[in-house]
């Protein structure tokens, strides 16, 4: 089990759920992108908890916790 998810709220170690997500990213809409994000780790084989970190810290920074799309 990895620190991104509770016993059975999981399917594969990069999977997202929204509860956590939104512990991650505030401001985030985590219904709407727990999903996504999963879907993204799975294609980019972002799979232990060292990536997932990276990932989703760099996916909030540059999103502002998912709230902003495009550059200024």
């Amino acid at each position: 089990m990895t620190g991104f998810a509770r016993s059975g709220e999981y399917r594969s170690v990069g999977e997202m759920i929204p509860a956590t997500l939104k512990l991650l990213m505030p401001k985030a809409d985590a219904e709407v992108w727990a999903d996504p994000l999963t879907q993204a780790m799975d294609e980019f084989l972002i799979d232990s908890p060292l990536r997932m970190a990276g990932f989703l810290a760099q996916v909030a920074h540059e999103s502002t916790d998912l709230t902003r799309l495009e550059e200024r």
